[in-house]
Order: structure tokens, then C-alpha cells, then sequence
């Protein structure tokens, strides 16, 4: 055969690696499937029958293709359903969700019927307020072999029906709270003939409960169920009401509906309505009376100053009452408070009734500044700096060096107290909860030292910049997030005079690359490399195209410099090294060759061919027990 695809004429040889295939096995054997009877499904049945009982032998040629062969088992299936139904909803499948009430199941004609977990479904339904009933199923009935395409044959009841539970007023399970709760009321007032009420009423409530029967599953109330209860008080009587004792007047012995009265009046039966009653009282003639207090109130505390007010007491109308207005806001006034009200006026005797004046006082706050300070800070504690400072040394001369550069951020604060505590808090007047802490810093002029360029010197150069300053250009680098707490800053530039560098030769070298493969020598690259003498001796891209060509079935041969043999298996093993000093106008006195030859490579060919024999069922699923069978 024609391996290699090398001819120009229909003619086959020996040649440039024409070669004759030789199977590895001239024939595949025979292989004999197992009988339905004998194979098992997944679910544990057997099959009924096969497509291939016998699979042949086959024989190999060396252009046979790789072939599965799939034997595949059928069998009989019947099937059945199961339903579970509400006997007083005209026996429906009962519809809930998450609880499967529909359950199918096929197998084998004439193995048992399994409609799996029915039970769970049961229980769910019971504990949703379900009773079980019965059921039309016999365990261990197995699978008959009529037609199923019309419905399943075999169709099977599990019945259940409604619950019943009690409605109470701490589970209503649906039914209308007033159904099973209601409340009534006793109350008691206390008026005078004209209905003037002396003291507030006295009320007291009785509830009343009773029990339904409901049906659990649609909620509906059942008439004269199991778990009815009448209605019930949750006591007999009411508890006895008082009398209150009212200044000014005398209680009547006999209430509107005809209660004696002794120090209380009687509680009556609960009953299943509202019951009113009135205690009479009649006015007792008296001297008429009144008071007067002055209150201060501080509005930002939200609290009285007792030291500033007044009461006069229950006094006859006319008494005389006295309150120094004009001295008590001057006295505020001293101790830092702001009187909002001050044209308040302040009667100077009783007359009818309790009267109640209010002089209303609040706190300034006060703001303190290096401008104004106050409260135990003084302008200096105010009022902070940072200077960054730049000296300049030139080692040599220092009558060259630049004036010194200074530069000063200024940090003012600001606070506030309050006028009346003292203590610090904020421009809102809230107490500080650090009061050491009562100072806010501004920048009046930023919180960055810009970049300070160092002057040139000629003839001198920037050899260093103290601290860790250096912006790596010989300046003194931008300063930031500098605060009041910040520290000043002080740099040192220093210069030193720039030092005179010889002048070096300019030289040459060079770098050829050969294949020298008998009866194919040629050159394939070459590279010259100027340089200055002692700098290090570097060809750019060589190494690549060697990389490119050893790649390329190139092999490394041999590697020269000036006519003599180096002792290197890779570029990477070439010692480069420096220019020399040696004059090379006519030719370069540094010269590399490298020598490359061609690589060949031994070929091997062989081919496989293989057959698969598979065992699956009716559905295409490979069949358990049964091994595949490869060769």
C-alpha cells in the first residue's frame, strides 16, 4: 500500500516507506447474548425477549472500520392508579399542594402492584384535618395483562373524609371573633342633679365565651356540632363600687336606680347587656380660692429651675402674692442664661381658681476663635502651624547655595460652650461626650507642601535629600495629609560637582550563523554589534533565530570565536564578553561563528481495528450484570 502518498504512478514498492498491513487478529469471535429470562431491569424485573441472540463472527481486513453492535431486551408492562378521594365532596380526588393524592405504577404483568409511599400522603392529609376511611387496594395484587392504552385497568380508592374541631376565642380557626367573645359593662358616674360630673365614671367589663363546632377542612360552622358550649361569663357578679370622697360635696344615700348606698355600692349580675347607674352629689357652699406658682424652665433641658420659682398655696381670692420679676431675670441673666419672655407679668394677688405662670429660659452658645477666645482657652491654644524648611549645602562652595526655602500651613480652631454649664459642645449646642476632644482645626491655606524643584548649580549635581524625602529627580518630593498635629519638617538638599567621564573608542563586533550539512552549506544569519570599548559585548535577535531554527529541524553543530573552537552545546553557553580596544577599521578583531546541520527523525506506523458489543434494554439504557464485551 501507498502509505506515504509519494506516487506519481499507480505503482506500489518497497520504497520510502511503502509498507504491507498485517492485522493484529484475522477474525472476531462469536458472541452468544444471555436469554431474557436470565437478564434483570434496574427495578429487578426480567425481560421477555431479544433482537439478537447470537451476535457473528467477523472477519478483519486492513480497511475495517471500528463497530458497536446493541442487543436489546423488550418486556411487558401493565399499569394501575391509585386515587385518594373526599367522601363529602362527592368522592373528588382531593387537590392539595405539596401532598401527592394521584400515584401511578407499571411493572411487569403478573408482579406485585407498589404505588410507593401512600401512607406519608395519608398522614399529611390527617394531619391537615382529614379522617381515613378505606381504601379499595389489597396489598400483593399484581399487574393483570389487559389493554391499558384506553386507562389503566386496575384503578384503585383511598376515601377520607372531613374533621371536626372546636372554635375557641384563643383558636377561632376561621370563625368571626364576636361569634365566640363578647363583652359588656357596668359603669357607675358620680354627676350632681344638673349632671356635672364630680369625679370620672368607674366602669367595669364582663366577657362572655363560648365554643363552636367547625369543619376543619373548609372552615364552615357545623349547627349544634359536638363541641358546642352556651355562652358564659367569666364571673357571676361584679365587684362592688366605690364611693369617691368629692371636696365640696355630700353623696345622696339612694343611686338613679334605687341602690342603697353604704361605703361602696353593690356589684350586680352579669347579664348579656350594659348596665349604668348614678351616684347623686350636692354642692356644699364654700369661701372661693385659688393659687399662683411661677415656674422657670429651662427649654433646653427640657426641666424646671426650682431655685427661681414660686407657690403661694390654696389662699382665699384677694390674698396678697409677691414675685421680684426684675431681680429674678437679672439673676438668670448673671449665670448665662437668655430669658425669651421677659415682659412676663406676674399678678400680685389670689383670685379665683389655680393659676400657673411660665418664664421661660434658654442657653447660649458661645463660639471661641484665636480672634476671641474665652472659657480657658487662649488665643495661642487656638492657633497651630507646621513649617517645612529647605536648606541647601554644595559641598565645595557653599557661597552657591540657594536661600533656604520655607513654607508654613496655619491651622486655626474653633469651638463652642455653652453659656450656662461652661461645658464645650457642638455649633448646635449638644454637650461634647469628649470634652478634652472640644477643639475643630481648618487649613487657611491647604494640607499639602508642594513639590520644592532644587535649583541647578552648575557644574554640580543633586547627589542626596535627607529624610525620605528624595521624589527621585534630586527634589524634595509633594508632602501630604499634613494636619494640625503634624510635625515640622526640615530637609537637607545636598549638592556635590558632577565628576568628568573619559572618552572611550568606538568598536565592532560580529556574529555569522551557518549550515554546514554536507553538499547544503550556506549562511543564515548574520549580526555586527558596535560598541564602546569594555562595555558588554550583546547581539540583539541572535538568540531568537538560533531558538527559530532548532525549531525548525535545525541541530546544533559547533560554535567558534576567531578561528578557534568554543566548548558550548547553546547559545546561552557563549561567553560574549567585552569590546576589546584593538583597532578593527579593516576588519572586526572580535568574531563569532555558529554552525548548525539538519536533524532526522525515525518513522514507525501501525493501525487497530476494534469491534463493541453492548447489552441494552428496549429504552437504549445499557443493562446491569451484563459486561460489555470489547475486542
Amino acid at each position: 500500500y501507498d502509505t506515504n502518498e509519494d506516487l506519481t504512478t499507480p505503482t506500489v514498492t518497497i520504497q520510502d516507506g511503502d509498507r504491507a498491513w498485517v492485522p493484529l487478529h484475522q477474525s472476531l469471535s462469536q458472541v452468544d447474548s444471555q436469554t431474557p429470562d436470565k437478564v434483570k431491569a434496574p427495578d429487578g424485573n426480567t425481560f421477555t425477549s431479544v433482537n439478537i441472540s447470537i451476535v457473528p463472527q467477523l472477519t478483519i481486513f486492513p480497511n475495517s472500520k471500528n463497530t458497536t453492535v446493541l442487543v436489546t431486551y423488550k418486556r411487558e408492562i401493565g399499569k394501575a392508579n391509585l386515587l385518594i378521594v373526599d367522601e363529602d365532596n362527592d368522592m373528588k380526588q382531593i387537590e392539595l399542594s405539596g401532598i401527592q393524592t394521584n400515584f401511578d405504577s407499571e411493572g411487569n404483568v403478573g408482579t406485585p402492584i407498589s404505588f410507593g409511599n401512600t401512607a406519608a400522603s395519608v398522614k399529611s392529609l390527617e394531619n391537615k384535618g382529614y379522617i381515613y376511611v378505606s381504601t379499595t387496594f389489597k396489598p400483593g395484587t399484581d399487574f393483570d395483562d389487559l389493554n391499558d392504552k384506553n386507562g389503566d385497568s386496575q384503578q384503585y380508592l383511598i376515601v377520607m373524609k372531613h374533621g371536626q374541631v372546636a372554635a375557641t376565642s384563643e383558636n377561632p380557626h376561621g370563625v368571626d371573633p364576636s361569634e365566640l367573645t363578647k363583652q359588656y359593662t357596668s359603669t357607675v358616674y358620680y354627676q350632681t342633679r344638673s349632671g356635672e360630673n364630680v369625679a370620672p365614671e368607674s366602669s367595669q367589663t364582663s366577657t362572655w365565651t363560648r365554643h363552636l363546632t367547625v369543619d376543619a377542612i373548609n372552615g364552615d360552622i357545623i349547627k349544634n356540632g359536638q363541641y358546642d358550649t352556651p355562652w358564659t361569663p367569666n364571673k357571676t357578679y361584679y365587684d362592688n363600687f366605690a364611693v369617691p370622697s368629692v371636696k365640696g360635696y355630700t353623696v345622696e344615700p339612694i343611686t338613679k336606680d334605687g341602690v342603697h348606698i353604704t361605703s361602696y355600692i353593690p356589684g350586680q349580675k352579669m347579664v348579656q347587656k350594659d348596665l349604668t347607674d348614678v351616684v347623686y352629689y350636692d354642692l356644699i357652699p364654700v369661701i372661693e380660692q385659688g393659687s399662683i406658682r411661677v415656674s422657670v424652665h429651662d427649654v433646653h433641658t427640657n426641666q424646671d429651675l426650682p431655685k427661681y420659682g414660686k407657690y403661694s398655696g390654696i389662699e382665699n381670692v384677694g390674698t396678697k402674692f409677691t414675685y421680684n420679676t426684675p431681680s429674678i431675670i437679672a439673676e438668670l441673666t448673671k449665670v448665662g442664661y437668655t430669658v425669651l419672655n421677659p415682659t412676663i407679668v406676674i399678678p400680685d394677688q389670689i383670685s379665683k381658681g389655680n393659676q400657673n405662670f411660665i418664664i421661660y429660659v434658654d442657653h447660649k452658645v458661645i463660639p471661641v476663635t484665636p480672634e476671641n477666645p474665652g472659657n480657658g482657652l487662649t488665643a495661642k491654644d487656638l492657633e497651630k502651624s507646621v513649617t517645612e524648611t529647605v536648606t541647601y549645602l554644595v559641598d565645595g562652595d557653599q557661597a552657591l547655595a540657594p536661600k533656604v526655602h520655607l513654607v508654613t500651613l496655619h491651622f486655626p480652631g474653633k469651638a463652642y460652650y455653652d453659656s450656662v454649664t461652661k461645658k464645650w459642645t457642638d455649633a448646635s449646642g449638644k454637650e461634647l461626650a469628649n470634652q478634652a476632644d472640644n477643639i475643630t482645626w481648618t487649613a487657611t491655606n491647604g494640607h499639602d507642601f508642594d513639590t520644592v524643584v532644587s535649583p541647578l548649580i552648575s557644574g554640580y549635581r543633586v547627589i542626596n535629600v535627607s529624610g525620605n524625602y528624595n521624589d527621585s529627580q534630586g527634589n524634595v518630593k509633594e508632602i501630604t495629609s499634613i494636619n494640625q498635629n503634624s510635625e515640622n519638617i526640615a530637609v537637607v538638599v545636598t549638592y556635590a560637582k558632577i565628576p568628568v567621564v573619559p572618552t572611550k573608542s568606538v568598536q565592532n563586533a560580529q556574529l555569522i550563523i551557518r549550515d554546514v550539512t554536507p553538499g547544503q552549506k550556506k549562511e543564515l544569519g548574520s549580526f555586527s554589534q558596535a560598541g564602546y570599548e569594555g562595555d558588554p559585548i550583546g547581539f540583539k535577535d541572535a538568540s531568537e533565530l538560533v531558538q527559530d531554527l532548532l525549531n525548525e529541524n535545525y541541530a546544533w553543530d559547533s560554535a567558534s570565536y576567531n578561528g578557534e573552537p568554543l566548548n558550548a552545546k547553546k547559545y546561552d553557553e557563549i561567553a560574549f564578553g567585552k569590546y576589546d580596544n584593538l583597532s578593527d577599521k579593516q576588519d572586526p578583531t572580535q568574531k563569532w561563528i555558529i554552525n548548525l546541520i539538519h536533524r532526522t527523525t525515525p518513522v514507525s506506523m501501525k493501525q487497530t481495528v476494534t469491534r463493541d458489543v453492548k447489552y441494552v434494554d428496549e429504552q437504549g439504557h445499557e443493562m446491569p450484570g451484563l459486561s460489555p464485551v470489547h475486542q
